[in-house]
């Protein structure tokens, strides 16, 4: 049976901050290299609709 282990990265999470789309792909790609694989991504929104963070959730698999 195969296992795998879970990462969940949010990015933005500031109030005062933009969430800068340029800061995701090389923490993803670095992770990617290690292994890991994104297998989601969902935003968290203001109440105004604005985007206030990208909550991603990834996995690798665990060789024993």
């Amino acid at each position: 049976m195969e296992k795998f282990e879970y990462q969940v990265l949010e990015f933005g999470k500031s109030t005062f901050v933009t969430l800068d789309i340029k800061n995701i792909q090389p923490t993803l790609n670095r992770l990617g290299a290690e292994g890991w694989e994104v297998v989601s991504m969902i935003t968290i929104n203001f109440t105004d609709g604005g985007t206030r963070s990208i909550i991603a959730t990834l996995k690798r698999k665990i060789i024993d």
